[in-house]
């Protein structure tokens, strides 16, 4: 029961940082992530399986072929 508390209120402060713009929305969940991992609601190994990196890996080669493009006079 105190695990689901400690979760409700990671969700809230991280959800009221991201709807206030406190603070940049990256940051913000990111803050949540790090503060559940501190609190021991949720393992770093289990943290981590859910990051996809297949989708983080087009995203990053989508941003590095948009500056090529753009250094090169394309835009």
């Amino acid at each position: 029961m105190i695990k689901l508390t400690l979760s409700l209120i990671v969700l809230i402060i991280t959800y009221f940082l991201i709807f206030t713009n406190r603070r940049i929305r990256t940051t913000s969940a990111f803050f949540g992530a790090i503060l559940a991992i501190i609190l021991g609601l949720i393992t770093f190994d289990k943290a981590i399986t859910y990051i996809d990196f297949n989708k983080l890996g087009i995203i990053i080669g989508m941003m590095i072929f948009t500056i090529i493009a753009k250094e090169s006079g394309i835009f």
